[in-house]
């Protein structure tokens, strides 16, 4: 059994670790690749226990580090090198073969421990480009000190290890650019973020119908549902909008939003008048299932910037897997790749009001009038590309080289 030590650094209110990877952990534990999991992140002591007892139940042993953010350049540096020891230690006294950052502190902090742990292989989870998204969304300077720093601690990551793994061929393609050509593209592997299909799935109406009706939402109206952050790359704008142009059509529908994170949105809802449509509310990550199979639609829109070709989109694969179709922005990831010409996915080149109308009209015109068919179609589009087992296998891959 190969022991590997996966190493992340996460926010407050963000349960990818339980909802996406541990299940991932646990399939691939099948294949001889045992996970242990050391966590970084200024979640608050009760957020943190809840993960660590998600995954202590599914045998993969946890240990969380409160990451301070006050000071946030000096606590970065800090953790940075704080980690790297935390990981030396860890490696050491548990005898690990295989450390897999996830994103560029943690590779940071492995890149330091590697100093001193030089029979260790490196899998670098390089995820999307977390400096060009700070580029993109959050004010920095491609030129600045802090964007050059991250993108060689990147650099510096890709040609150390072993293996690398990215959500997208444009972004595979990139980092082997950035690498200056120091690495061969057969190291590099694109894995998914797929989805438990046993757990994300269509329910029936009778189960539809008894969580609508907690929720205050009649069976036949329609529903589209939004799950996920609600930041500036998310198009809060232009989600409002196109609500809008759906009450148009349809007075009797409704908005689901599960999110933590709903500042940006509600106040755009309420500016429309459509309070009285939406719903607004924060699940744990094992609700979110039950609550995305009410609806008769799923929204991914984004932001069609450079960073946003890196990602690969975890909502997209839920909602197909649970019967929905989707509005997409296209350009994201590889999702043109996987939804160009399906029936139950509406791509759109731009976010301009024309184009939003014209999604409307589609929903309205075409999925309402074929729901269940379009349930089907939505759900095999899901297994197709969507599924854990497509992910444990593209994991199982890179690992399977790693040995080679």
């Amino acid at each position: 059994m190969k022991k590997i030590l996966f190493i992340t650094w996460d926010g407050a209110k963000q349960g990818y670790v339980q909802s996406l990877f541990v299940p991932i952990f646990v399939e691939l534990r099948k294949k001889g690749y045992a996970f242990e999991i050391m966590q970084f992140t200024w979640a608050d002591q009760e957020e943190r226990g809840q993960i660590k007892k998600v995954a202590e139940e599914n045998g993969i042993p946890f240990v969380s580090y409160f990451a301070p953010v006050r000071f946030k350049h000096l606590s970065t540096l800090a953790m940075m090198l704080g980690g790297a020891f935390l990981i030396w230690r860890y490696c050491r006294e548990k005898e690990i073969g295989i450390v897999m950052p996830r994103s560029t502190i943690p590779a940071a902090m492995t890149l330091l421990a590697k100093i001193l742990l030089s029979n260790i292989r490196v899998v670098f989870d390089a995820d999307g480009f977390m400096q060009d998204e700070r580029v993109d969304f959050a004010g920095w300077s491609e030129s600045g000190f802090t964007y050059r720093f991250f993108r060689w601690i990147e650099a510096a990551m890709t040609k150390q290890s072993w293996r690398v793994l990215t959500r997208s061929e444009f972004a595979k393609v990139t980092l082997l650019k950035r690498s200056g050509g120091c690495c061969d593209d057969r190291s590099v592997f694109v894995v998914g973020n797929g989805r438990d299909e046993a757990q994300f799935q269509p329910f029936d109406a009778g189960q539809r119908e008894k969580t609508r009706q907690m929720l205050g939402i009649p069976l036949e109206a329609p529903l589209i549902v939004y799950a996920g952050g609600l930041g500036v790359q998310y198009c809060p704008e232009e989600m409002a909008a196109f609500f809008s142009h759906v009450i148009r059509f349809r007075p009797e529908a409704h908005l689901l939003v599960l999110s933590a994170q709903t500042k940006r949105l509600e106040p755009l809802l309420v500016a429309k008048g459509l309070q009285a449509h939406c719903h607004f509310r924060y699940c744990a990550p094992s609700e979110v299932p039950s609550m995305l199979a009410l609806g008769d639609l799923g929204l991914a829109f984004r932001r069609q910037t450079f960073s946003m070709k890196a990602v690969f989109p975890i909502k997209i694969g839920e909602y197909l897997l649970c019967g929905l179709p989707v509005i997409s922005t296209t350009g994201i990831g590889d999702i043109d790749l996987f939804l160009r010409g399906s029936q139950e996915a509406f791509l759109m080149e731009h976010l301009e009001d024309s184009a939003l109308v014209r999604a409307a009209e589609w929903f309205v015109n075409f999925v309402l009038p074929n729901r269940e068919s379009c349930r089907r179609s939505a759900r095999e589009t899901g297994l197709k590309y969507f599924s854990l087992n497509q992910t444990v296998d593209q994991y199982a891959a890179a690992f399977q080289a790693c040995e080679e």
